[in-house]
């Protein structure tokens, strides 16, 4: 049974006008969601900004696996990635939030990106990423060495479903502030190690979803949905998100008929909505 509030490429709102809820496509940078339908090679980036992923080292006609929230994409813990390239999206930023819908398969041995942006050998700026440690359960929010924020052992299980929401604010003053993770619409505690920095790093380095980057290990499991604001998400907006699933956020706007808000048409207009709904039978 596929969620509640699933949309499909056919209901997908592509502007603000048209959107049923219009205030998550503010501050949005990326949006890429496999759950809308099967899209082959390609991972289009339903934003609007252009920033579309190339599924790399993977089979479309596999790798696009069925679930309750429609068509996901299945990563091996390999080499599997979704490659964006240098498109910026997370250089030198001061806030951002990063949400996705996943499943872990079984324990790994160490981390495993939901995304990231970051190059082998480049230890300072090895990751800003978002990871999951599959080993004990828990994720992080990684700053390379100056700083990273995770969970307790035992928040993220494997073999289940989990919407994590990482919040990036360097605008503030301290690690408890800079950085948040929220699990299923909820703030989780959090542990930390060095300073989360003020601003992302600034180097041009490419973006991954699945990874923490090309040569990598990759992710061991399921991902129904990334996107990417350029913004700190409230915690009421991220537990709207969560309730909504990965598609329902991007539904177009619901026209209202006199039937919604209780009642027949009036008189005046009684006529001709009986011959509209006559022609349709």
């Amino acid at each position: 049974m596929l969620h509640p509030l699933h949309v499909t490429w056919d209901d997908v709102a592509w502007d603000s006008g048209d959107a049923e809820y219009p205030e998550f496509l503010e501050g949005l940078a990326g949006a890429w969601v496999p759950a809308i339908g099967n899209t082959g090679n390609y991972l289009f980036d339903v934003s609007g900004r252009g920033n579309n992923g190339t599924l790399t080292n993977m089979d479309p006609a596999t790798d696009w696996v069925s679930t309750n929230y429609g068509p996901v994409l299945d990563f091996d813990a390999t080499n599997d990635h979704v490659g964006l390239g240098t498109v910026g999206l997370l250089k030198t930023r001061s806030q951002f939030t990063l949400m996705s819908w996943f499943l872990q398969n079984n324990a790994a041995t160490f981390y495993r990106a939901i995304m990231s942006h970051s190059q082998s050998g480049d230890g300072p700026n090895r990751l800003l990423a978002f990871m999951t440690l599959v080993a004990s359960g828990d994720s992080a929010l990684h700053f390379g060495t100056a700083g990273y924020g995770y969970t307790a052992s035992g928040v993220f299980p494997a073999s289940e479903w989990h919407h994590g929401t990482w919040v990036y604010d360097g605008t503030k003053s301290t690690n408890a502030d800079r950085a948040k993770i929220f699990k299923n619409g909820i703030e989780q505690a959090l542990s930390f190690s060095g300073t989360i920095p003020a601003t992302t790093h600034s180097q041009n380095y490419a973006h991954t979803i699945g990874a923490e980057h090309a040569t990598a290990p990759t992710f061991n499991g399921r991902i129904a949905g990334t996107l990417l604001w350029h913004r700190p998400l409230t915690p009421g907006e991220i537990q709207q998100m969560y309730s909504l699933g990965p598609t329902g956020w991007l539904a177009r706007r619901r026209r209202r008929t006199y039937f919604d808000v209780g009642g027949a048409p009036p008189p005046t207009v009684r006529k001709t909505w009986r011959a509209l709904t006559l022609a349709r039978r």
